[in-house]
């Protein structure tokens, strides 16, 4: 398993020189992967993903920019944040899988400490 992107980025290019180009099916398996890499690095402890919503569980020792998190939570109706510290997104109904697993990566993005 890649623990960075460069790693995650070879073994693709591995991929696609042994076999051709990745076909579609096979990226919400890469944009999961991403979003555990991105998870590790701000310090998520567990990702529990399932069909319509993500749950982050969030260490003791983040490196997650509060301030920011709180903005997002403000502005997205789809994103929530529990009384126990624990991260939900929420899928939203007509929202493809590719988008909602690139919509977790996205704000995995925006709230990390800079």
């Amino acid at each position: 398993m890649a623990r960075e992107y460069s790693e995650l980025l070879k073994i693709i290019e591995e991929m696609e020189d042994r076999f051709g180009k990745i076909p579609e099916q096979c990226e919400p398996l890469i944009s999961s992967h991403k979003i555990r890499i991105e998870s590790r690095k701000l310090g998520i402890k567990s990702i529990e993903l399932k069909k319509s919503v993500c749950t982050l569980t969030v260490s003791n020792n983040t490196k997650i920019n509060v301030e920011r998190l709180v903005e997002e939570v403000n502005k997205n109706p789809y994103l929530e944040i529990t009384p126990e510290g624990k991260i939900v997104i929420h899928r939203g109904k007509n929202k493809e899988l590719s988008g909602y697993l690139e919509s977790i990566l996205s704000l995995l993005k925006k709230i990390q400490n800079k």
